[in-house]
C-alpha cells in the first residue's frame, strides 16, 4: 500500500510515464489482492479465520476499482 501511494503521488500530471506508474500500481495491486485471496482459502481450509487477508482483498479491491478509474481519466484526456 505505502508503494502504491508513492507511485500514485508520483503519477498526479497526465503524462504518459504517469500512466505507466497508474498502470504498474494496478498491477501491483491485482497481484497482491489475488495472491491474498489465495491464502485466505487456504487458511479457510486448515479452520482458521482470515481476517488480515480479508481485511487486505476488501482494501485490494477499492484500491483496484479507484486505481482502474483513474487510468481510465487519464486515457480518456490523454
Amino acid at each position: 500500500m505505502v508503494l502504491e501511494a508513492a507511485l500514485l503521488v508520483k503519477a498526479r500530471n497526465n503524462t504518459s510515464a504517469s500512466r505507466a506508474f497508474v498502470a504498474f500500481a494496478l498491477g501491483i495491486t491485482v497481484v497482491t489482492t489475488l495472491f491474498n485471496v489465495v491464502v485466505a482459502i487456504m487458511f479457510m481450509q486448515s479452520g482458521s479465520p482470515p481476517i488480515i487477508s480479508l481485511l487486505v482483498i476488501a482494501f485490494g479491491g477499492y484500491m483496484a476499482m479507484t486505481e482502474w478509474q483513474q487510468l481510465k481519466r487519464m486515457q480518456a484526456t490523454a
